[in-house]
């Protein structure tokens, strides 16, 4: 059974990669790209409700009839911007692990980012974000912890 997660990323191209690495072991249920979709739309995910149809929306499973146990930011979000999106999601419904890369993973990533248009580049770098999204989730599912606190990852 594979464990269902919300996945954020600034880059559609990479965000579809990682989900597919992600498979089978974690579900991606919604991608979202940017911090004010996922002020508006996490919230009614936790609360069991669809999200707005986005058109350009082709990432996850959009099953939402599973609640995300864990929601992940690739590196390029800031612990600032997940914070602030963690704080305009509360709610009673908010029990699920805030994953997000440490300070300087992100300042490498964004000084050296992965070429998009490079297929080579983008396999390397979302099975690299993929493993490492898949040890948190195990860990953090195996740990028994997840209520509502950030893990580095």
């Amino acid at each position: 059974m594979s464990t269902p997660i919300i996945l954020c990323g600034v880059s559609q191209v990479m965000g579809k990669a990682v989900t597919q690495r992600l498979r089978p072991e974690v579900e991606v249920l919604q991608f979202i790209n940017s911090a004010s979709r996922a002020k508006a739309e996490i919230p009614a995910i936790l609360a069991g409700k669809a999200p707005s149809p986005n058109p350009d929306e082709d990432v996850g499973s959009h099953d939402f009839s599973k609640r995300p146990t864990a929601i992940a930011f690739g590196r390029g979000f800031e612990l600032q911007d997940v914070e602030d999106i963690r704080a305009a999601c509360q709610g009673p419904y908010v029990d699920v692990a805030w994953l997000c890369s440490g300070a300087v993973d992100i300042a490498k990533t964004k000084a050296s980012p992965p070429n998009l248009s490079d297929a080579k580049s983008v396999d390397g770098y979302a099975a690299s974000v993929a493993a490492l999204i898949k040890d948190a989730v195990s860990r953090v599912m195996t740990e028994g912890t997840g209520t509502d606190e950030i893990y580095n990852y």
